[in-house]
């Protein structure tokens, strides 16, 4: 009886916790991961080699299915669907983190297109989904492939930006919030905005719990208690930049973001209290932003 309320609860927990992921707009962890790290190669064209050499394999199984194609016909038109869709999430991901660091490196609208398809192309090259698991991509061949599109010299800069990549995609998607919402931030505002996220960045520790034990419900409390304090420090400082509108909007996306992680929270509680054992259970841990 146990276990069958055990398996409810694993259930329960990974389908809100997808449902939050699709609401909240952000990548799994592999792929944010990807993008935070930036392992870069500089080979284009992997995807599609991969379903190439899917189509000219020997070994693939080509009975014929009911429906008249045969069944790796249908692999193959599955796999890419799901890579066509990876590249588009991919794109729009590159864009919020990149474009405004694309912006301070001075790169010309040629170089932020390469560079852009380059980033997407490593990005879903080193991700990892169903039916395709390509080989990790090492970070010398991530700044040879970079540099050879923008010059030494600015990889360097990148380099020393992308320590802030998540303020970095905050301030996309602030901007990209703002805009769809009709207050759009002028181009002094975005880096005022930035500048913003990048200042307040570590005073959100001071609510943490330093006793928290990873892989446990303090630990979690603690990181959302760290990430509600960072977003109040945002809004303390936002209306010195921003118009009432843009506030009020900016406010809107943290208040939302909050209510999600303390849904998940409570899900997490309740799942760890029906579990067999006290740490048999995966915990999700929130995203800064």
């Amino acid at each position: 009886m146990k276990r069958t309320t055990r398996n409810v609860g694993v259930i329960s927990f990974a389908v809100v916790a997808l449902t939050v992921l699709i609401l909240s707009g952000r990548p799994q962890n592999s792929q944010k991961n990807a993008i935070e790290s930036g392992p870069i190669q500089p080979t284009v064209g992997v995807v599609h080699n991969s379903v190439e050499s899917i189509r000219d394999s020997n070994e693939v199984n080509t009975s014929v299915a009911d429906n008249g194609h045969t069944e790796e016909q249908g692999f193959i038109a599955e796999l890419e669907a799901d890579l066509k869709w990876l590249r588009e999430e991919t794109t729009n991901e590159v864009l919020e983190a990149y474009a405004l660091m694309f912006r301070h490196l001075g790169l010309s609208k040629t170089e932020q297109r390469d560079l852009t398809d380059f980033l997407v192309e490593v990005w879903v090259s080193g991700t990892t989904m169903r039916n395709f698991n390509p080989m990790p991509i090492e970070e010398g061949d991530r700044r040879a492939g970079v540099a050879a599109i923008i010059g030494d010299a600015r990889l360097e800069q990148m380099l020393l930006m992308e320590r802030n990549l998540a303020e970095y995609r905050e301030a996309g998607r602030v901007s990209k919030l703002l805009q769809a919402n009709e207050a759009p931030l002028t181009t002094a505002q975005q880096d005022d905005l930035l500048n913003i996220f990048i200042r307040v960045l570590g005073s959100e520790q001071a609510v943490a719990n330093p006793n928290a034990q990873k892989g446990t419900i303090e630990a979690i409390e603690s990181q959302i208690a760290t990430m509600d304090e960072y977003e109040r420090l945002v809004l303390e400082l936002a209306p010195t930049i921003l118009t009432g509108r843009q506030v009020e909007l900016l406010f809107a996306r943290y208040q939302a973001l909050s209510y999600q992680r303390a849904q998940m929270l409570e899900l997490q509680e309740k799942t760890r209290a029906n579990d067999d054992k006290e740490d048999d259970l995966p915990l999700w841990y929130p995203a800064r932003n």
